[in-house]
């Protein structure tokens, strides 16, 4: 079963949780503090996190202009 969450997520730096919040969670905000939505499990969403992580590679800065 799942339900609807909230999603809220913040970063430091150079990480673009906005658009990560966008993409992955039907959100948005700002660069470094934003949210979103998601329906279905915890589970789901926390794979659907980590999936966002693996794409979004926060430890390489130099991928993060490609998700403008």
């Amino acid at each position: 079963g799942g339900s609807e969450m909230c999603i809220r997520d913040s970063s430091v730096g150079d990480f673009p949780c906005n658009q990560f919040a966008s993409r992955y969670f039907n959100g948005g905000g700002h660069k470094n503090a934003s949210g979103g939505e998601f329906y279905g499990s915890l589970a789901d969403a926390v794979a659907v996190f980590e999936k966002g992580l693996e794409e979004f590679n926060p430890n390489k800065t130099e991928d993060l202009d490609k998700h403008d």
